[in-house]
C-alpha cells in the first residue's frame, strides 16, 4: 500500500475538544451525528437501504474532513437470519406434541439440532437468507513525512438486531453454542424418554428449550427491527469522525478510517483484510457500543477473551488518565466486538467501548467527548513514537 505525502497542517492544543459553533460550516459536533444518523436515517441492519445512507453519509463527511475515500461492495446476509426462528419453532412443537406423539417429537428435536448445528458451523452467518450487496467505506490521509506506523480507525455501519447487553444475557459471543447445547440435550432427554416414559425427562426439556424459544423470539424481533438500538452505534461513526477531522496534521502516520458492513457477521471486516494486506506496522482501534455510558478501553474482548495489543493499553492506560479523558481499561471477555477477530489473525487491535447501562438514547454529551479525546489522544501520541 502506497503513501502520497501531503503537507503538513498546523496543529492546535485545542483539537481535542469538540469544535465550536464558529466552525459548524465545517465540522459537526459528535452529538449532531448521532441525532443525523439515528433521525434521519435510523435502523440500519446489514444490507438494507438504512445502511446504503449511512455509508454514503460517512463517505461525504470523510471527502468533507479531507480524506480519500471510497467504497467496496460485497455480498453478504442480514443478521440474524431464519435459523434460530425455525429451530425455537420446531423445539416449542416437539414439547406441545411429546406428551402425545414422543416419537414424533423425537424427529422434530433431531431436525432442530442439525439446524443448530450446521448455523454453529457457519459461525453464525445465516444460512436461510438471500445474499445481497453490503459495502465498507474506506477512506484515508497519507502521513505528511516519512511513514512509520499505520492507524485504522474501524466503526459499524449496521445496527444490531437486538442490544448488545441482552444478547449477552442468552449467550453473547458464543450463542451459536450455546443454542447447540441446548438443543443437544433437549435431544438426549427427548431419547430417553422414548424408552423410559417417565414425566421427569419431559420436564427436564423445558429449561433448554426455553433457551432456544427465548433467542427464537429475539431473533424474531430482531428481523421486525422492534429492538434495534440506534443512537449507540451511530455514536461509534461520531467518534471517528471527529477523530478525523482532528487528526490533519499527523507526521508519520497514514490514518485509515473505515466504516464497516455487515459488521455483525464479520463478513465486512473479513473483506477489508482480503482487499488489504495490513503489515505488522498497522493499529487497529474499534470504536463500538459507544454512548452506553462510562467509555472504556478493553482489554480483553471476544471468547475466550483476546489480548488487546500491548503498545494501545499502555498508550491508552497512560493518556485515560488525563483530567479531560478519565477513561480507564476494562477486561471483558465475553463481549463480541469488531475487533476480536484481529488478534486470530495476527493483527494489531484494541476497542474502546462503553460500560452500560444500556439505552437506545444517548444523553451523555461529554462521554462522547472524551471518547473523542482518547482516539485523538492516541494517535498523536503512536504519531510521535
Amino acid at each position: 500500500m502506497q503513501s502520497h505525502n501531503h503537507s503538513p497542517a498546523h496543529s492546535r492544543d485545542d483539537d481535542t475538544d469538540p469544535p465550536g459553533p464558529y466552525l459548524r460550516r465545517l465540522r459537526d459536533v459528535p452529538q449532531d451525528t448521532v441525532r443525523r444518523l439515528a433521525e434521519e436515517i435510523g435502523r440500519r441492519p446489514a444490507t438494507s437501504l438504512g445502511e446504503a445512507r449511512a455509508a454514503a453519509y460517512l463517505d461525504g463527511r470523510l471527502r468533507r474532513a479531507g480524506l480519500r475515500a471510497s467504497a467496496d461492495t460485497f455480498p453478504a446476509r442480514p443478521i440474524p437470519g431464519w435459523e434460530g426462528v425455525l429451530s425455537g419453532g420446531l423445539i416449542l412443537l416437539a414439547l406441545i406434541l411429546y406428551y402425545w406423539q414422543p416419537l414424533g417429537a423425537a424427529l422434530l428435536q433431531v431436525a432442530a439440532l442439525i439446524l443448530t448445528g450446521i448455523s454453529f458451523g457457519r459461525r453464525g452467518a445465516p444460512l436461510i437468507e438471500r445474499q445481497r450487496l453490503s459495502q465498507n467505506v474506506i477512506a484515508t490521509r497519507a502521513a505528511a513525512d516519512e511513514l512509520r506506523h499505520r492507524l485504522v480507525l474501524l466503526a459499524a455501519l449496521d445496527t444490531p438486531a437486538i442490544p448488545r447487553r441482552l444478547a449477552q444475557r442468552l449467550g453473547g459471543s458464543v450463542v451459536s453454542l450455546a443454542r447447540l447445547i441446548a438443543a443437544l440435550l433437549i435431544v438426549v432427554l427427548g431419547l430417553i424418554g422414548l424408552f423410559d416414559p417417565q414425566r421427569l425427562w419431559f420436564f427436564l426439556q423445558f429449561l433448554p428449550a426455553l433457551y432456544l424459544i427465548a433467542t427464537a423470539i429475539l431473533d424474531l424481533l430482531g428481523k421486525r427491527g422492534l429492538l434495534a438500538p440506534q443512537s449507540a452505534d451511530a455514536a461509534g461513526i461520531a467518534v471517528l469522525l471527529a477523530s478525523c477531522e482532528a487528526l490533519d496534521e499527523l507526521q508519520h502516520t497514514e490514518l485509515w478510517a473505515i466504516g464497516l458492513g455487515a459488521s455483525l457477521s464479520e463478513v465486512g471486516l473479513a473483506d477489508v483484510l482480503r482487499r488489504y494486506p495490513f503489515d505488522s506496522t498497522t493499529l487497529f482501534i474499534g470504536l463500538e457500543g459507544l454512548g452506553n455510558g462510562q467509555p472504556v478501553f478493553l482489554t480483553h474482548a471476544g471468547w475466550p477473551g483476546q489480548p488487546a495489543d500491548q503498545q494501545l493499553v499502555e498508550v491508552a492506560t497512560r493518556l485515560g488518565s488525563d483530567p479531560r479523558i478519565l477513561i480507564g481499561p476494562l477486561r471483558a471477555a465475553s463481549i463480541p466486538t469488531m475487533t476480536a477477530a484481529l488478534p486470530l489473525a495476527g493483527h494489531r487491535a484494541m476497542t474502546v467501548a462503553c460500560q452500560g447501562p444500556s439505552r437506545t438514547i444517548v444523553d451523555d454529551d461529554e462521554a462522547l467527548n472524551r471518547a473523542t479525546r482518547l482516539v485523538i489522544a492516541i494517535a498523536r501520541a503512536i504519531d510521535a513514537s
